[in-house]
């Protein structure tokens, strides 16, 4: 996917070889240049929230301010509730991330299948998954989000936190994942999904990710000592750290007529990446 190798080539990735107890794998990721993660964001947001085929109508409609109107829908469906669209827009960096610098795949995104926009939909954020060359099942990712911008080490201190509830009991998504691939139609995918709940007949890895979106200022590399206790390994905490990054979630959503006026243009690139979406589908 083209798309995926632009936004992954604006990020700047710092891995840090030391480990925590043994058991924590660290990374600070950064964006290169900021206005380009900007505009890259509105297609993050929007791809993960929405089917292409909508973005695709919206942007026909209204050319570059079709992006616009996707993002001011989803954040209205809202009602205001921060905390859902805080956690919305760090899924959807999440989901590009993982699907850009990781090998996992993720057959589906939960953020199109919300039912309530105003309510957080319980359970684990994210799943990734690998498998065999002989479709059996080789790791699973299990992704918890927590897109905090004053306060990071609560952050990273919540996130692992949710990851031990589910190492203590289950992973909730992939039934979920299962029932919408069958809704589909898509069969076989559901079938090769279902593996995963055979841990009898299929072994493999389950590894943990707390995925960290905050303002770069108020980041110490210290917080990630803020992992809760008991946590199994292997556990990786990223931190994606964006400059003055409450401002600009806060620009996001406000209406055109308040915004200073900019032209925002679509590279050739990302407009035919819309149209490679449906392989993933």
């Amino acid at each position: 996917m083209d798309f995926l190798k632009a936004f992954i080539d604006n990020l700047d990735v710092e891995t840090f070889p030391n480990l925590i107890n043994n058991i924590v794998r660290k990374q600070t990721i950064t964006p290169n240049d900021l206005e380009t993660f900007l505009r890259h964001l509105k297609i993050v947001i929007s791809y993960c929230c929405q089917h292409p085929q909508s973005i695709l109508e919206e942007i026909d409609n209204l050319n570059e301010n079709g992006l616009d109107s996707i993002i001011h829908y989803l954040h209205k469906a809202t009602k205001n509730n921060t905390q859902v669209w805080n956690g919305t827009i760090g899924e959807a960096i999440a989901t590009f991330y993982i699907l850009g610098s990781t090998e996992y795949q993720i057959p589906v995104f939960k953020l199109r299948f919300v039912p309530n926009r105003k309510m957080a939909m319980h359970g684990d954020d994210l799943l990734g998954m690998k498998f065999k060359e002989d479709g059996t099942p080789e790791q699973l990712l299990v992704v918890e989000v927590k897109n905090y911008g004053s306060n990071p080490r609560q952050a990273v201190k919540n996130a692992s936190d949710g990851l031990l509830k589910v190492q203590q009991g289950s992973i909730t998504l992939l039934d979920f994942t299962i029932n919408i691939l069958n809704t589909s139609g898509k069969y076989k995918q559901a079938k090769l999904v279902k593996q995963f709940l055979d841990t009898y007949n299929h072994r493999y890895e389950t590894e943990y990710l707390a995925f960290i979106v905050t303002e770069e200022s108020k980041w110490k590399n210290e917080h990630f000592d803020a992992v809760v206790d008991d946590i199994q390994s292997p556990l990786n905490i990223n931190a994606f750290l964006i400059p003055n990054w409450v401002e600009h979630e806060r620009k996001l959503v406000l209406e055109e007529e308040n915004k200073t006026p900019t032209t925002i243009s679509l590279p050739n690139v990302e407009i035919n990446e819309l149209e490679d979406v449906k392989k993933l589908l």
